[in-house]
């Protein structure tokens, strides 16, 4: 599988959909949804942090063309309709 076809849709996302509880007040649905937040972007953050260490471990080996996070954005950026 391909890391464009493991990150297709949301099921990649290890963490359970926030579902509101009907019989909690706002507030405490509020603070849920805040907890949620944060452990869903930690997990996020942690993933994003796993594949640069991919990206750099490649270009290292020589498996691709060693540059920079600039330089690498920049390239995005210049064929962002190809990808």
């Amino acid at each position: 599988m391909t890391f464009s076809k493991h990150y297709e849709g949301w099921g990649w996302i290890k963490v359970k959909e926030f579902i509101p509880d009907d019989t909690a007040s706002p507030q405490t649905n509020y603070r849920k949804l805040l907890r949620h937040h944060n452990i869903e972007s930690a997990f996020l953050i942690e993933e994003i942090r796993k594949l640069a260490k991919v990206v750099d471990f490649l270009s290292e080996q020589g498996w691709g063309n060693p540059c920079d996070y600039e330089d690498t954005m920049k390239i995005i950026e210049e064929n962002k309709n190809e990808f």
